[in-house]
């Protein structure tokens, strides 16, 4: 089962995301845990954009918060809000990775993000930390939130 993760893992890590989003760290993160984390960061974000609610809820802690314009979500509450958003294109920048312990690792960066809030396009830059932690044997985010850039 573990092979199979890390197969997994790595697999993710080495496709190419399309849209011409990059999560490259400025500065390469040195331990096999931090690009584990960063391959985690990409999927969730390609799971939200392809609006997959089931693909998702597994990367997300059941405790999980994210923090955005329009309020605080919990897990439950930020799936729902998948139904009113598509998610057209997303370029990261400026990727750092923070081993905070052996079982946490947050990611900050910044994203240029368009789309459309159910009929209203959108098109904006966000500051964005995700709190990832190791629960058990998998990886989860346990916070996520986007802040706007100033101009």
């Amino acid at each position: 089962m573990k092979m199979k993760r890390i197969a997994l893992v790595l697999l993710f890590a080495a496709l190419p995301l399309p849209c011409r989003s990059q999560f490259v760290p400025e500065q390469t993160p040195g331990d096999a845990v931090s690009r584990e984390v960063v391959s985690w960061e990409k999927l969730a974000w390609e799971r939200a954009k392809k609006k997959d609610k089931a693909g998702l809820a597994e990367l997300l802690a059941q405790d999980f918060t994210e923090i955005i314009d329009d309020g605080v979500f919990d897990r439950a509450q930020i799936l729902t809000y998948l139904d009113h958003i598509t998610l057209d294109s997303y370029s990261p920048s400026g990727l750092k990775v923070k081993r905070i312990a052996s079982d946490a690792v947050l990611l900050i960066y910044q994203v240029s993000e368009s789309g459309k809030y159910d009929d209203h396009p959108f098109k904006q830059t966000v500051n964005v930390a995700s709190l990832w932690m190791k629960r058990g044997e998998q990886w989860q985010n346990v916070l996520f939130q986007e802040t706007p850039a100033p101009n």
